[in-house]
């Protein structure tokens, strides 16, 4: 049972050091972003919806999330579960 507990402490935090790690690169990547939104906000105060997607457009770095570990780990599951449905049960009294 400690040794369960020990693989999700070490899953866990994969997860949560994977989950930092892109965080980072992404604020990162939007240095330029974070500058004009906070621009903004100090002339304006507030910003409409619109006007924060005019400035993500103009100097956002924003690209799609690669899958998460809990996408991959569902993922291989349908995978193992179709694989294990779609074997043939061997019938009762047949020989092989």
């Amino acid at each position: 049972m400690k040794w369960i507990c020990k693989d999700l402490d070490t899953e866990a935090l994969q997860i949560v050091n994977t989950c930092y790690e892109r965080a980072k690169e992404i604020l990162q990547k939007n240095r330029k972003l974070m500058d004009a939104v906070v621009d903004e906000l100090v002339q304006k105060k507030s910003l409409t919806k619109q006007e924060f997607f005019s400035l993500v457009e103009l100097h956002g770095s924003i690209k799609p999330l690669p899958p998460s570990i809990l996408d991959i780990r569902a993922a291989q599951r349908k995978q193992f579960q179709d694989m294990m449905m779609n074997q043939k049960e061997p019938v009762l009294g047949s020989s092989l």
